[in-house]
């Protein structure tokens, strides 16, 4: 700044004063001091296949529920096209798709 002193950049998720870090997979699971704001959706479906490796899109949608399907099977894909997330299982017709974190 022009007064020399050094500027800080605080994030929303930077901790507040007094406040305590709360596992984004604690708030997932309905736990935690709700300290923390509620992570984004992609944050969700990758903390839950975090716990959950070869989910299926129904698991998914069901942990995700307080969500849109439409929104969740949009950022199910987004993660995917991301390669964050991948099938695990062949893709076969009438096969159900079971998704995992990728490795990358």
């Amino acid at each position: 700044t022009a007064s020399g002193s050094p500027t800080i950049h605080l994030e929303p998720t930077d901790l507040r004063s007094g406040s305590t870090w709360v596992s984004p997979l604690s708030i997932c699971n309905g736990e935690g001091s709700g300290v923390r704001p509620r992570p984004g959706l992609t944050q969700t479906i990758l903390a839950f296949l975090s716990v959950n490796p070869n989910a299926t899109r129904e698991q998914i949608f069901a942990h995700c529920s307080s969500h849109k399907e439409g929104s969740v099977k949009n950022a199910l894909y987004d993660l995917i096209e991301e390669k964050k997330v991948i099938r695990t299982n062949e893709g076969t017709n009438g096969k159900q798709a079971l998704y995992s974190l990728s490795s990358n």
